[in-house]
């Protein structure tokens, strides 16, 4: 299925005769991406970015104000080398940031004679693509990331190779990595691990009509960090979302099995829809955390949107239906703004 799935990307026109564009519905939905500002140089062209998060919280981890996160970014693409760029990512004394370099990559994208696209090659640190929660991250549904991120790899130094393709209502992604286990967030502790992560999408990319997107990817580690000492683990990471118009329906489920320490999962889906266009959403997430205590929680949020998609008030309330109470009652109020 993955492979005829494929294979549509490079069939003549003709037979994509359903690709063609129909009438716009215009419809409450997301904010697009911001668009960031350009630096053109003869030498270059810079993509500068910043994100800043600012939250207050009644409990939790987070009691009181806080800044949650702050990063600078910093994308390039040199002229006169033709598919050659880089992206640096700092954190600067945010909660999130406990070392000031997040990311620091080094990429080359590969063009075959003629251009077809052969994919990139990404080299240095960056967060491992493995959950799609975190892929998502700063600019997520939700305050904070479901507890259930928390078992899948964070950031890790290593060598990736990135393939996206893209035809009118047909996406395809796969990402193949290599890692040291050295970077922030350690994946393996000194030990090697191998990563494959597969995307499809289908339908419209926005939500004038129905689009939805699916994805798996799998990790596999030799010396994976554990309470009772390393060992082999391996991590399945499945997610799926559709969307149409004013709504998003949203799921993913990790599990992990470590050689000392058995297995572990974790779920949670949530449903967001917009009730003004660009400017009030409401959302709602269940989630599950399986650790070797089990614990259950449902948040509900609400984002007011400004000048959309740049400036964001997100107000979130979390309830522990079972287990960790730790967050049971929390409510936490966060401003963010992403340039």
């Amino acid at each position: 299925m993955a492979l005829a799935f494929v294979l549509s990307f490079v069939a003549p026109r003709a037979a994509l005769a359903d690709d063609r564009e129909a009438p716009v519905v215009v419809e409450p939905a997301a904010p697009a991406a911001p668009e960031r500002p350009r630096i053109e140089t003869d030498a270059a062209t810079f993509v500068p970015g910043l994100v800043l998060q600012l939250d207050a919280a009644n409990a939790g981890e987070r009691p009181g104000f806080s800044m949650q996160r702050a990063r600078l970014s910093l994308d390039a693409e040199v002229e006169r080398l033709q598919g050659l760029g880089g992206f640096v990512q700092l954190g600067v004394g945010a909660a999130d940031a406990p070392s000031p370099l997040l990311d620091a990559v080094v990429r080359f994208r590969v063009v075959g004679r003629g251009g077809p696209n052969f994919g990139e090659i990404q080299l240095g640190q960056r967060r491992v693509p493995v959950s799609r929660e975190l892929l998502r991250e700063p600019e997520g549904a939700f305050v904070d990331a479901a507890p259930a991120v928390a078992l899948a790899p964070g950031r890790d130094t290593g060598l990736l190779w990135h393939l996206a393709l893209a035809r009118p209502r047909k996406r395809f992604g796969l990402d193949v990595g290599f890692w040291n286990g050295e970077g922030a967030g350690v994946v393996a502790e000194g030990g090697s691990t191998t990563t494959v992560r597969l995307a499809l999408g289908a339908g419209d990319a926005g939500r004038a009509r129905p689009g939805m997107d699916w994805g798996v990817a799998y990790a596999a580690s030799r010396d994976a960090p554990s309470e009772e000492g390393p060992g082999a683990m391996v991590t399945l990471e499945v997610d799926g979302e559709i969307r149409y118009r004013a709504l998003l329906v949203a799921a993913e489920g990790i599990f992990t099995d470590h050689a000392r320490t058995g297995s572990k999962r974790g779920m949670f889906g949530w449903i967001a829809w917009q009730v003004v266009a660009d400017t009030l959403e409401a959302k709602v997430r269940g989630e599950m955390l399986d650790d070797g205590d089990v614990t259950h929680g449902i948040t509900f949020g609400i984002t007011f949107f400004y000048l959309a998609p740049r400036l964001r008030l997100m107000i979130d309330h979390t309830e522990v239906l079972r287990g960790d109470r730790t967050n049971d009652g929390r409510t936490v109020t966060s401003f963010l703004f992403v340039l």
